[in-house]
């Protein structure tokens, strides 16, 4: 099981962070930081497109992507889009349908209340799925935004019972880097049953009321 460092719900944090800090991934990528170094290995790692970028922030690593962003946060949204990302206001819990050739959630899952959920929610978007988490150095990461510290195991632990198989690991930069997949079978499964709820909403919207008691 993960461990849990803070109480703080995710919707507060990503609001307050943008709000108070400002496009501070920006300022860190344009220096010699751990980020910079992260945001590049995210980049020479990842080769799949397109790719959708959940809790994309500011929008760096989605502009080095060339992949779409959303984020809760309506002030990140702005400033990602100010950088060239096409990235819309959402909830990790309910993404964009896609589909896509991967999703990356970069130092997203430890500010989740409900992490396992968001992984979840991946299933009917994208067959392929990147990770990252930081470690647990409270004197470099502030656990003031931190709901969860997660492991490799802890990692596994979230997707394997949901279908989606490790094939690949990566430690560096002080996070944890994984990428996952499932099976075509279940994607398509998942993506046709997204599908359907959707459509059964949408006519359950468009019918006249009473139609049924005529």
């Amino acid at each position: 099981m993960p461990a849990a460092v803070s109480e703080r719900t995710d919707s507060i944090q990503s609001h307050e962070k943008y709000d108070r800090d400002g496009a501070f991934h920006w300022d860190a990528f344009r220096r010699p930081t751990l980020y910079r170094n992260h945001a590049l290995f995210l980049l020479e790692t990842i080769r799949e497109h397109p790719v959708l970028d959940v809790g994309c922030g500011d929008g760096v690593i989605a502009w080095l992507l060339s992949a779409d962003g959303v984020d809760i946060s309506p002030t990140a949204v702005r400033m990602a889009r100010e950088h060239g990302v096409p990235a819309r206001v959402g909830s990790v819990y309910d993404p964009p349908p896609g589909p896509y050739a991967a999703v990356l959630l970069s130092d997203v899952l430890e500010h989740l209340q409900y992490p396992m959920k968001a992984i979840e929610a991946m299933a009917p978007v994208t067959r392929t799925l990147y990770v990252s988490v930081p470690f647990r150095v409270p004197f470099l990461y502030s656990e003031e935004w931190h709901y969860w510290h997660f492991t490799l195991s802890d990692l596994d632990a979230l997707c394997t019972p949901l279908g989606w198989r490790r094939v690949w690991s990566h430690i560096g930069n002080l996070k944890t880097y994984a990428k996952y997949q499932r099976p075509r079978r279940l994607y398509l499964r998942d993506r046709w049953t997204r599908y359907l709820a959707s459509a059964l909403r949408a006519w359950r919207g468009a019918r006249p009321h009473g139609a049924l008691h005529g």
